[in-house]
């Protein structure tokens, strides 16, 4: 059974922190913490077990996550991030993707940080089906 998550859909937790760390950046072996005091884990792709970052509610960690994305093989000549705030509140952010297909992946959100893991959630699973 395949189970797809509307990552439009998704709030700023540290539920999304890993799944970002899994889809995005391949890191294994995660787990969250119930509690402030200890630190959430995760195995990076080196076999290293490192704090797991907050990638969906701090701007430097969400940064990682839009520089991985601009490196995905099918990104062709590489991706551009937009970020656009509206007087509203509300945060934009774009990864767009030149390939043999003009490829546009858009997150929405109030905040960036959760604007870019939304967007960069939705490339990867383009990412997923050209390497499968």
């Amino acid at each position: 059974m395949k189970v797809t998550l509307d990552v439009g859909e998704m709030e700023a937790c540290r539920a999304l922190d890993a799944i970002v760390a899994e889809k995005i950046h391949g890191w294994t072996d995660i787990s969250i913490s119930p509690t402030p005091y200890h630190p959430s884990r995760a195995r990076d792709t080196g076999g290293v077990l490192v704090d797991l970052p907050y990638y969906s509610t701090r701007i430097a960690d969400a940064w990682y996550v839009a520089e991985r994305v601009a490196h995905f093989p099918f990104a062709g000549y590489g991706a551009r991030l937009v970020i656009t705030l509206f007087d509203s509140g509300c945060v934009h952010a774009w990864f767009c993707m030149r390939d043999s297909d003009d490829v546009l992946f858009k997150g929405v959100a109030e905040t960036a940080p959760l604007a870019i893991c939304r967007a960069a959630l939705k490339a990867s699973e383009r990412e997923l089906e050209r390497t499968s």
